[in-house]
C-alpha cells in the first residue's frame, strides 16, 4: 500500500498545481495573448500571469516528485495490503488479496448491485430496504411504471 499521508500531499500539491497552470492560461487566452509563440511584446501585461502559470507548473512537478517518493518509501518499506483496503461493493473485494485461483466454491448470493458491502455493514441493510419500500410506494402513488405493466 502506498503512503496515505505522501498520497494526501501529491493530490492536494497537483490538484493546486493544475488550477494554478491552467487558469492563467485560459485568462490569457481571454486577453488575446496567442499560441506557440517563443517571445511576446512587453507591454502588453501577460508577464504576471505568465510567470503565476510556471509557477504552478513547478507546483505541479514537485507533486510528482512527491508522488515518486511515495513509490520509493512503499517499495522499500513495504506494507501489505488487506483483503479490501478500500471497502469496495463489488464481488472481486470478497477474496482475498492476491485472490487464490479459484474465488468461490459456488456461486454467490447477490441480492443488491453492492453485495460486499452490504456484507461488510449489515447495519445499513435496514435503511436501505426501508428506503426501497418507500419508493417503490411513492412510484406507485403517483403512477409511475404504468406504461411498463401494460
Amino acid at each position: 500500500m502506498l503512503n496515505e499521508r505522501l498520497g494526501k500531499a501529491s493530490f492536494w500539491l497537483m490538484f493546486v498545481g493544475a488550477w494554478v497552470t491552467l487558469l492563467p492560461m485560459y485568462l490569457l487566452g481571454l486577453h488575446g495573448m496567442p499560441r506557440r509563440i517563443a517571445e511576446y511584446a512587453f507591454g502588453t501585461g501577460w508577464t504576471g500571469l505568465n510567470r503565476t502559470s510556471t509557477m504552478g507548473s513547478y507546483l505541479f512537478g514537485l507533486s510528482v516528485a512527491v508522488f515518486a517518493v511515495n513509490i520509493y518509501v512503499s517499495w522499500r518499506r513495504p506494507v501489505p495490503a488487506a483483503a479490501n483496503p478500500w471497502d469496495g461493493h463489488t464481488l472481486e473485494w470478497a477474496t482475498s488479496s492476491p485472490p487464490p485461483p479459484h474465488n468461490f466454491v459456488s456461486i454467490p448470493v447477490i441480492r443488491s448491485e453492492r453485495p460486499v458491502w452490504d456484507a461488510n455493514h449489515p447495519e445499513h441493510r435496514a435503511i436501505d430496504a426501508h428506503a426501497a419500500r418507500v419508493d417503490k410506494a411513492e412510484r406507485r402513488r403517483s403512477g409511475a411504471g404504468t406504461a411498463e405493466r401494460r
